[in-house]
């Protein structure tokens, strides 16, 4: 099994920290989002890891070959910023498992869907019901088999409202029938679309919050589920005086200290 990131995306939306490399470089508590994620795709035991890139991106650098996070990492560059379609054509060569996932690399949360998805044959797609569609991809479903996607620049009244998540699980067949589709933005959308009416598709419906960030204002939902998931540690370093309360899930480091009656 094999999980691709796409990190070749403009970041437009992410004012005022456009200067990053890419929006998953953005560092909570010391590492970065993107970090994160492998470390979520490492734990759902996929250790082959394909990073898509612009050409002038920084973050090969950044991650390297992948051997600091127990896993490896290729590279695939995408000349444009053409979209999802374009991102994952540009690592066609470079996919070889029969099935692959794609995601965005801030889904630190990957490890949580990666076990349902695997459960359904072929294509699997994760959803979740929103009310409000139109700023997102919409699943047309009949159970759990999806029989039409509805994109969102179209009408978002149409459908069920089930909102598209960026965690796929992909095959071969499909990418035959994204290299077949007209190359626009919206190349990945419309494949998807043409794909689903003719193999069969599942979606995995999530009901809780799921990781976003589409906005910079979604760093502190991720900044929260970091918190939350947090293991405690106490380095043996670390100089903790007497009558110090410590409470809940705490990381303290090397070299920190908590002078007496900290709390």
């Amino acid at each position: 099994m094999q999980a691709i990131l796409l990190t070749a995306g403009l970041s437009s939306r992410f004012v005022p920290f456009r200067d990053l490399p890419h929006k998953s470089a953005f560092k909570i508590m010391g590492k970065m989002l993107i970090e994160y994620t492998i470390e979520s795709i490492r734990k759902s035991e996929i250790n082959d890891i394909i990073v898509v890139v612009s050409h002038d991106s920084s973050i090969p650098n950044l991650l390297g070959n992948g051997d600091k996070y127990g896993v490896s990492i290729q590279y695939a560059y995408q000349k444009d910023s053409t979209g999802m379609g374009g991102a994952i054509l540009s690592a066609r060569e470079l996919i070889t498992a029969p099935r692959f996932f794609v995601l965005h690399p801030y889904h630190i949360d990957f490890y949580e869907y990666k076990a349902e998805l695997e459960q359904h044959d072929g294509v699997v797609l994760l959803s979740k019901p929103q009310s409000d569609i139109s700023e997102y991809g919409n699943l047309v479903m009949d159970g759990d088999r999806v029989t039409d996607v509805i994109e969102k620049s179209q009408d978002s009244t149409n459908g069920d409202k089930n909102r598209i998540i960026g965690i796929y699980l992909l095959n071969q067949e499909f990418i035959k029938t994204l290299e077949n589709t007209s190359l626009e933005h919206y190349q990945f959308e419309n494949a998807l679309a043409i794909f689903v009416k003719s193999n069969i598709t599942h979606a995995v419906k999530i009901q809780e919050n799921n990781i976003s960030l589409k906005y910079t204002w979604n760093l502190f939902q991720l900044k929260n589920y970091l918190l939350e998931s947090l293991e405690s540690y106490k380095s043996d370093s670390a100089d903790i005086k007497q009558n110090v309360i410590i409470e809940g899930n705490v990381v303290i480091s090397d070299g920190e200290r908590m002078i007496e009656g900290a709390i």
